[in-house]
């Protein structure tokens, strides 16, 4: 069994972008360009480093390192170390970040519509309707 790592109130920075605004928060957590990406793929399972990697292949190493260590000061993601040579780190969905899973699959049909209709539109436009 591993080590899983908590965020505690105390272990928090400040965010200069702290508001009262719940969209705005919610964008601040969530608004990064991997963020739901990241959390989609760790709510189907835990996973280690490289294996998201190979999941977003877009996805720089240092930006990947980034995401998942906001996400994990967030609260929505834990991680774990594994005692080994070398330790082994692996990431999960937290119980609270399961709540977001809503919010990702909105968003995930909401894409598949806009994809459906921009095609629309592309076809429109390069008929000449």
């Amino acid at each position: 069994m591993g080590i899983t790592r908590t965020v505690r109130k105390d272990n928090l920075r400040h965010q200069s972008w702290a508001t009262t605004c719940p969209l705005t928060t919610a964008l601040q957590v969530m608004g990064g360009r991997w963020s739901l990406i990241t959390l989609y793929w760790l709510a189907q399972g835990s996973e280690r480093f490289n294996d998201l990697r190979r999941r977003m292949p877009a996805i720089s190493q240092k930006v990947l390192a980034a995401t998942l260590r906001d996400l994990e000061r967030e609260g929505v993601i834990t991680r774990t170390v594994i005692p080994a040579v070398p330790p082994k780190v692996s990431y999960a969905i937290s119980d609270y970040g399961r709540t977001v899973c809503p919010l990702i699959q909105t968003t995930r049909q909401w894409g598949r519509r806009h994809i459906e209709w921009r095609a629309r539109q592309t076809a429109r436009l390069t008929s000449g309707a």
